[in-house]
C-alpha cells in the first residue's frame, strides 16, 4: 500500500523521501487503511481531501487521485485517467460492485514542512549519487582493464560474464526483498511464468536454506567477470580452468530446465536467461578448445590456486553481504511492527494517564509558541546550557510547525537559585523577553526565534550583543518572572532537563517528544471534547477508543 501512495505523491512532484514516507505509513497503528495515509499526509503538511463519492461522479475529479473501491480493499489504486475508471473487464470488478468508493485527492506542493523528511530526502539523494559514482567507477575500471588486454577471443566471454552478473544481482535482489517493477513485469509476462514460484521452491536451495540458486549464479558470474578482467591477461592457463568450470555447468542447465518443466511446472524467465548465458559460454569455450585456443594440459598449480581462492572470496563476500542485508531488512520489519504498537494512540494514552498531573496553570507572562487555543499543549522544562534541551526544543517546535492549529508549546526555564543575584542566561533571556517581546505583535513567532538564537550559540556575551536589554529594568523588576519559573521547577519536582509534559502529564519514559509527531491527529481527534488538560475530568479511555475505531469518513487535511 505504501508503495502505491509513494508513486501517487511522486506523480504530483511532491518532494518526499520514499524511505521516510514508507516508514510513516507502515508504522501507523491502523495500517493498512486510509487513515494511515491521511495522518501521514497531514504530518507532512500536504493538504488533501478524502470523502465518499458515487462512482458516476468520479470522472469529474481532477486526475490523478487515489481510489478505494470498497471498505475491504487493502490498498488503493492510482487513477491517472478515464481508462482507470472503465467498468469493462474484470480489473475494476470491485469498483463495479461498489456503491460509494472512497477518494483521496492530494494538493500538489513543492514544500514539505516535516524537517525529518527533508533531511532524509537529502540523504537519499546523496546515496543515489554515491551509488551512481560507484557503478560508473567500477564499470570504467573493468572497461579500461578489458581494453588494455583486448582480444576478440575473450570479448564475448567478458560480455556474457557481465550480463550474468547483472541477472545474478536481480535474482538475489528478489531473495532479499528488493523489487524492480520492470523486472516484476518481465517475470510475470506470458503464461506459465512465475519467477517467485521457482526461486522459492525447494529445488532452488543448494545447501539447505543457506545457499540458493541465486547465490550460486551471481557468485559464479562475478568470479568470471573479475577473472576475465584482471587475471586472464596475465595467466593464460586460467582459460582452461574457466573452460572446465563451464563444462560442469552443462548438467546444471539440464537440471534447471527439467525442474522447471516437470517439478514446479512453471518457468522462471530470469533462470532461463541464466541457462542461456551458461549455454552460450559452453559453446564459446567448446569453440576455443576445438580451435586450439585453450589447452587443458596448460593448467598449472598457480592459476588453479588463484582461481580457487578468488571463487571462495567472491562467494563468501556475496553470502555475507546478502546475510547482512537480510538481517537489516528483518530488523527494519521488526521495528515497523513494534512501532505500530508503540505509536498506537490507545497505548500512549493508557501510559500517559498513569502519570501524575502537574500544575500547568498558565503564568500571567508565559513563553508560548503556537496557538494558545490549540487542544494539545506540550510543556518543556529546559535549561539554557544543555545540548539535549536544544535538541528537545527543536523537536518540539517541529510539532507546532507540523500541526499549527492543534499543538502549542510552553517553555519554562531553569534560571538558577532565586536567592543568588547572579545574572544567568535564563534570567537575562526572560527579562529581554519581558521588555521587547511580551505583549508585542507576533509574540509567539518572536519567542521561538529568540530561543532558537540562544540555542544556536549558547553564549551569553554574544547573545547580549544581539539582544541588548535595559540593565536597570533587569535589576528592578526582572527577578519576579525568573523566580516564578524556579518555584514551578521545585513544585513539579523536575530532576533533569529536558522534561516534557503533555497537557499536564509527564511524557512516558518509553517515548521521545518526536514520537508524538505521528500521533497528534489521533490524540487531538479523540479528545477534542474531553480534553486531558481539564483538571476536573479524568480521561475517558473507552470514549477515546470509540472515537478512534469509528472515525469520520469525510476528512480534510489542514
Amino acid at each position: 500500500m505504501e508503495q502505491v501512495v509513494i508513486k501517487y505523491l511522486k506523480a504530483l512532484n511532491i518532494p518526499i523521501s520514499r524511505k521516510y514516507v514508507k516508514k510513516l505509513i507502515a508504522t501507523h497503528p491502523d495500517y493498512p487503511s486510509m487513515l494511515s495515509i491521511a495522518d501521514t499526509l497531514e504530518r507532512l503538511g500536504i493538504r488533501y481531501k478524502a470523502t465518499r463519492m458515487e462512482k458516476e461522479r468520479l470522472g469529474n475529479i481532477e486526475h490523478p487521485f487515489l481510489l478505494w473501491p470498497t471498505e475491504q480493499s487493502r490498498q488503493p489504486k492510482i487513477v491517472r485517467d478515464e481508462r482507470d475508471l472503465s467498468l469493462d473487464g474484470t480489473e475494476n470488478q470491485s469498483l463495479k460492485d461498489s456503491g460509494q468508493p472512497i477518494v483521496l485527492l492530494a494538493e500538489p506542493t513543492d514544500t514539505i514542512r516535516d524537517k525529518e523528511n527533508n533531511r532524509q530526502r537529502s540523504q537519499d539523494r546523496f546515496l543515489r549519487i554515491l551509488t551512481g559514482v560507484l557503478v560508473v567507477a567500477a564499470a570504467a575500471l573493468f572497461l579500461l582493464v578489458a581494453l588494455a588486454s583486448f582480444t576478440w577471443m575473450y570479448t564475448p566471454l567478458f560480455i556474457t560474464a557481465l550480463a550474468g552478473t547483472v541477472i545474478g544481482y536481480l535474482l538475489i535482489a528478489k531473495d532479499i526483498g528488493i523489487s524492480y517493477q520492470p523486472v516484476e513485469a518481465f517475470c510475470r509476462a506470458g503464461e506459465k511464468t512465475n519467477c517467485d514460484a521457482v526461486l522459492n521452491s525447494e529445488g532452488a536451495n543448494l545447501i539447505g536454506d543457506k545457499v540458493t540458486f541465486s547465490d550460486a549464479a551471481i557468485s559464479y558470474f562475478l568470479f568470471q567477470l573479475i577473472a576475465v578482467s584482471f587475471l586472464l591477461p596475465s595467466a593464460r592457463s586460467l582459460s582452461g580452468i574457466l573452460a572446465v568450470m563451464s563444462g560442469l555447468t552443462i548438467p546444471v542447465i539440464g537440471y534447471s530446465l527439467y525442474y522447471q518443466a516437470f517439478s514446479v511446472k512453471t518457468w522462471c524467465r530470469l533462470c532461463l536467461l541464466v541457462d542461456g548465458i551458461l549455454a552460450v559460454q559452453a559453446i564459446l569455450f567448446g569453440y576455443m578448445y576445438y580451435n586450439g585456443f585453450i589447452a587443458i594440459t596448460d593448467i598449472t598449480l598457480q592459476p588453479l590456486v588463484q582461481a580457487g581462492l578468488l571463487f571462495l572470496a567472491t562467494a563468501s563476500a556475496v553470502l555475507l553481504l546478502k546475510n547482512k542485508i537480510k538481517v537489516a531488512n528483518q530488523s527494519e520489519q521488526d521495528t515497523i511492527e513494534a512501532g505500530r504498537i508503540k505509536y498506537s494512540p490507545e497505548v500512549f494514552m493508557y501510559l500517559l494517564r498513569r502519570k501524575n498531573r502537574v500544575d500547568i496553570t498558565p503564568f500571567k507572562q508565559e513563553l508560548l509558541i503556537g496557538d494558545s487555543e490549540a487542544p494539545m499543549n506540550i510543556l518543556i522544562a529546559a535549561s539554557l546550557g544543555c545540548g539535549p534541551c536544544k535538541t528537545g526544543f527543536e523537536k518540539a517546535t517541529q510539532l507546532v510547525t507540523a500541526y499549527p492549529k492543534k499543538v502549542s508549546l510552553t517553555v519554562r526555564l531553569r534560571t538558577g537559585d532565586r536567592n543568588n543575584g547572579e545574572l544567568t542566561p535564563g534570567r537575562y533571556l526572560l527579562n529581554y523577553w519581558q521588555q521587547h517581546i511580551h505583549g508585542k505583535p507576533g509574540e509567539p513567532a518572536r519567542t521561538e526565534q529568540l530561543l532558537q538564537d540562544w540555542y544556536a550559540g549558547m553564549d551569553l556575551k554574544a547573545f547580549r550583543e544581539k539582544y541588548p536589554a535595559d540593565g536597570n529594568e533587569i535589576r528592578n523588576t526582572g527577578t519576579q518572572l525568573s523566580n516564578q519559573h524556579t518555584e514551578w521547577f521545585e513544585a513539579a519536582e523536575i530532576e533533569g532537563t529536558p522534561t516534557f509534559f503533555v497537557n499536564g502529564r509527564r511524557l512516558p519514559m518509553t517515548y521521545r517528544i518526536e514520537d508524538l509527531m505521528g500521533m497528534v491527529p489521533a490524540l487531538v481527534g479523540g479528545f477534542v471534547k474531553k480534553n486531558i488538560q481539564q483538571n476536573e475530568s479524568e480521561i475517558d479511555f473507552e470514549e477515546f477508543v470509540s472515537v478512534r475505531k469509528h472515525p469520520k469518513q469525510d476528512k480534510e487535511g489542514d
